[in-house]
């Protein structure tokens, strides 16, 4: 906690100190961390989601547009969950991670079921707006940056609808756990995120797990979008959860898709895509998910 504590002093005292802070585990704080920088430094919330973006700024990795983006999520448990822009050398600029969504998806990833604020290094373009769309209470969302504090329905006062999905889930609603899938494994890690998926409108789950050389697997769930591009695939999501962790794309060593047969949209064109520019090391493989293990 005092790591946390001192780079954020640090911070909001001197900016100039920002090049030189460790900012490694910074993309998610804990509530009672961030609770307890309110306290000390005696600012408002959004003064904090705001001054935590120049660290993750640096963590970006936009080697097309050379344009770093940062954000920072507020969940209602207090917690804040940052994110960054990615981009894919050599694959279509549709492909690249927003921060936001990187923000969003690493809130999802810890289970949280609510974001009450997103504070943006620059003003969130209509593709993000649109993806914020399928959070529960999205338009109450208050989205800040330096030069202003709106929340989401100002923003993006006629959103797509979200009427074809279940009213009782949303991008954020927690995913039943699968006992039989205790053991870890690559297998078994890219069936729980194929069965994590949000694809309320197609029906076609999808999940990616990812084995570096470590030995870690990093796994991500397809998050559907109303408006269709604004989705994130599983490759994207199982990425997002590797930068989070501080690895490199260098380290992937295996790659595994899990789909429905037949689905009426695949990702694995697009998986070997991303892949064959940035682990080109890396041995990729599918299966089809018959059925919803019991």
């Amino acid at each position: 906690m005092m790591k946390r504590i001192l780079l954020a002093t640090l911070l909001l005292l001197s900016p100039k100190l920002q090049a030189h802070v460790d900012t490694k585990n910074l993309f998610v704080i804990p509530a009672a961390e961030a609770k307890e920088m309110l306290h000390i430094y005696g600012i408002k919330e959004d003064e904090l989601l705001l001054s935590l973006l120049p660290l993750t700024q640096p963590l970006a990795r936009a080697p097309i547009s050379h344009e770093k983006v940062g954000a920072a999520v507020m969940g209602k448990s207090g917690t804040i969950y940052l994110g960054v822009n990615l981009e894919f050398p050599g694959v279509p600029l549709h492909e690249s991670v927003h921060a936001e969504q990187f923000a969003i998806a690493n809130a999802r990833r810890y289970g949280e079921t609510e974001i009450t604020t997103i504070a943006i290094s620059a003003a969130p373009c209509g593709h993000c707006r649109q993806f914020m769309q399928e959070i529960e209470q999205s338009g109450k969302i208050r989205v800040v940056t330096a030069s202003f504090n709106k929340p989401l329905d100002k923003l993006l006062p006629h959103a797509g609808n979200t009427q074809n999905r279940d009213a009782h889930t949303h991008l954020l609603t927690p995913s039943p756990p699968h006992m039989s899938l205790m053991i870890y494994s690559l297998d078994n890690e890219a069936r729980e995120a194929y069965l994590a998926s949000y694809a309320p409108y197609s029906k076609c789950p999808s999940g990616v797990a990812i084995q570096v050389k470590s030995g870690q697997i990093y796994r991500g769930a397809y998050l559907e979008n109303r408006a269709f591009n604004p989705s994130l695939s599983p490759l994207q999501a199982a990425l997002i959860a590797l930068i989070a962790d501080m690895s490199d794309y260098a380290e992937i060593l295996s790659v595994l898709l899990v789909e429905k047969p037949n689905a009426l949209i695949s990702h694995e064109a697009t998986t070997r895509a991303i892949l064959k520019n940035i682990a080109p090391q890396a041995h990729f493989s599918k299966i089809l998910q018959k059925q919803h293990p019991e």
